[in-house]
């Protein structure tokens, strides 16, 4: 799989197909290096001169430099959120394989407890 850029214009990300803009990484589109270069590329002696540049997407930002405050709290809060309910369902997961552990040994002790009766009752019945 090949590397992919996201581009940045005046601190935001472009979104996929270069429709719009957002502040966010997991809202940017990813681009091919061909892509991101033939976009940003140099539009003047000096380079980009309209605030754009690319992003490598191993080494972007979580939020653009221009990034609404209020945006990044959304964006934090639903995180913890997400990580809340990972841990909790994997909490009840847990819970649940250990309680079906739990009846399975609690059967398999039943079964072994059955079986030594049965033992038992033929032992008895031939004294």
């Amino acid at each position: 799989m090949s590397e992919k850029f996201l581009i940045e214009k005046r601190g935001l990300y472009y979104r996929p197909d270069a429709r719009g803009y957002t502040g966010l990484k997991r809202e940017a589109g990813r681009y091919s290096f061909e892509e991101a270069a033939e976009r940003v590329g140099p539009n003047g002696p000096e380079g980009p001169q309209d605030g754009m540049g690319m992003w490598r997407e191993t080494e972007a930002p979580e939020f653009s430099s221009a990034c609404a405050w209020d945006l990044k709290l959304v964006e934090r809060t639903r995180r913890k959120t997400i990580e809340a309910c990972l841990e909790e369902v994997s909490r009840a997961r847990e819970q649940v394989i250990y309680s079906g552990v739990v009846a399975y040994v609690d059967g398999v002790r039943e079964g072994h407890r059955r079986s030594e009766n049965a033992i038992s009752a033929l032992f008895d019945k031939q004294i």
